[in-house]
């Protein structure tokens, strides 16, 4: 038997795309019962309200066709077209997965957002004592932006020196937070991506400052910037092959014990969720330009690199 899974995505990063199609991949080799159909559309952070013509792939497909559902979006994947599909899916009884963006009643596979960000702000915190805190926010629309902005302010209740900047996903968002800043200094600066981060240490090293000596500034997600960034720019990985590979796998999971669509086997759907951390890349320049895995944890340069196991 043969199960079909519909993979629906808005990606915003050619190096994402090319990460999904290894993981997607990587699932085809190990597991051949299973039929994929990638429905792709590239996103535009800038894009509020995207053009029609940029939807119509995702009408191509006929949802009871299908097994099973998968969403890799962000805040970018228009909302409404995205939920038409996913309230057609449940109410034929078809699950569906949404990769690292959390969609209400959907098994979700992807990065712990607040716990990310809450544990690598307490970490530096703590380590290089620092008393002065900055966090630069994404746009407020996501929901990703809004539980990392959460897990910051977790991370940092107990100071009193605290600033917040809205912003955008962008290097140009953090270049104007960075210039805000650079007026009064803190001695950290959590960012709530890697653009952002490297717009604000860009700021920062014009106006002579050495980052991870006079200022500590951390990224997320480890995109190419945050690794041709000079110093290479603290960040929290996301090993995006390896959660596109268990998200196909968890599809497929379910199928198998809820039954195949249109079978008497598959009386409901599941919405439990599976958090994975990333794969560790370790690097040897403490907090200007260590890198972390998917649960905001440092890497201890002397030992097993530790991730954290997937959890349902």
């Amino acid at each position: 038997m043969t199960y079909k899974i519909a993979f629906f995505s808005s990606d915003w990063l050619s190096e994402i795309v090319n990460e999904k199609q290894r993981g997607i991949k990587q699932f085809l080799d190990e597991f051949d019962d299973c039929k994929i159909d990638v429905f792709e559309n590239f996103g535009n952070y800038g894009l509020v309200h995207p053009m029609d013509s940029l939807l119509e792939i995702f009408k191509l497909a006929d949802i009871k066709d299908y097994d099973a559902l998968m969403f890799q979006g962000n805040s970018n994947f228009y909302k409404d077209q995205r939920q038409k599909i996913i309230a057609q899916a449940q109410s034929l009884k078809i699950p569906v997965i949404s990769i690292n963006y959390p969609i209400e009643d959907c098994i979700y596979v992807g990065t712990d957002n607040r716990q990310a960000i809450y544990d690598i702000t307490n970490t530096v915190i703590k380590e290089k004592h620092c008393h002065s805190v900055a966090y630069v926010s994404g746009p407020m629309s996501s929901k990703e932006a809004r539980l990392r902005k959460q897990g910051f302010i977790e991370a940092t209740s107990h100071l009193q020196n605290v600033r917040i900047i809205d912003g955008n996903w962008n290097n140009e968002d953090g270049k104007k937070a960075g210039q805000l800043l650079i007026q009064d200094p803190p001695q950290l600066i959590v960012c709530a991506n890697d653009n952002l981060a490297f717009g604000v240490s860009e700021i920062f090293k014009e106006n002579g400052s050495t980052v991870g000596k006079d200022v500590y500034i951390t990224g997320f997600d480890n995109i190419t910037i945050a690794q041709v960034a000079n110093p290479r720019l603290t960040t929290i990985a996301r090993d995006y092959c390896t959660i596109i590979y268990h998200a196909l796998k968890t599809a497929r999971e379910v199928i198998l014990s809820a039954g195949k669509f249109g079978t008497n086997d598959n009386p409901q759907t599941c919405t439990a969720n599976v958090t994975l951390a990333s794969r560790p890349v370790m690097r040897r320049s403490p907090y200007a330009g260590m890198l972390v895995n998917g649960a905001g944890r440092p890497i201890d340069l002397n030992g097993i690199a530790p991730t954290l196991p997937a959890s349902m």
